[in-house]
């Protein structure tokens, strides 16, 4: 989902716009299908659904056995190869790359972050490399965060 003008609208709503606990994945305000970093939330819910399953791209080998994250969107399918997995603050400055302004604004925000993963895989993305960030609640506190960086192929 993606409502620039009401950002969070789908935390505790569903696709249908009801109340609901667990809400729906959305799209940060401040991105667009097009941006270079598609920045998406939603819930860890302890049911094991919505983006509880982040949470496992903690240890390397669940990151092995799944590489690969697809979105759809209206302007149909595509895919990211998992590059990294790291712990954030809520307000982490990595939530500001949605677009690049230029090659030293992307490498040097990708640098920080390659710098603070848990661990990487693969390649540094270079800078024309579309992102996709996954985020969710870890449920140690109330600011943080885990985040999963993906490429796209």
């Amino acid at each position: 989902m993606h409502t620039p003008n009401d950002p969070e609208k789908y935390l505790n709503r569903s696709f249908y716009g009801d109340y609901s606990v667990s809400g729906v994945p959305f799209l940060d305000a401040g991105c667009t299908t097009y941006s270079d970093n598609l920045i998406i939330y939603g819930h860890d819910m302890n049911s094991g659904t919505i983006f509880a399953p982040l949470l496992n791209y903690e240890s390397k080998g669940f990151a092995q056995e799944h590489p690969t994250i697809q979105l759809e969107t209206e302007q149909g399918a595509k895919r990211y190869s998992f590059y990294a997995a790291v712990r954030v603050l809520r307000d982490d400055m990595f939530y500001n790359l949605k677009d690049a302004p230029n090659k030293e604004y992307y490498d040097q925000k990708v640098a920080n972050i390659t710098q603070r993963a848990l661990y990487t895989v693969g390649k540094q993305p270079q800078f024309g490399q579309k992102l996709i960030t996954l985020s969710t609640c870890t449920n140690t506190s109330y600011d943080d965060r885990i985040i999963v960086i993906a490429v796209q192929v």
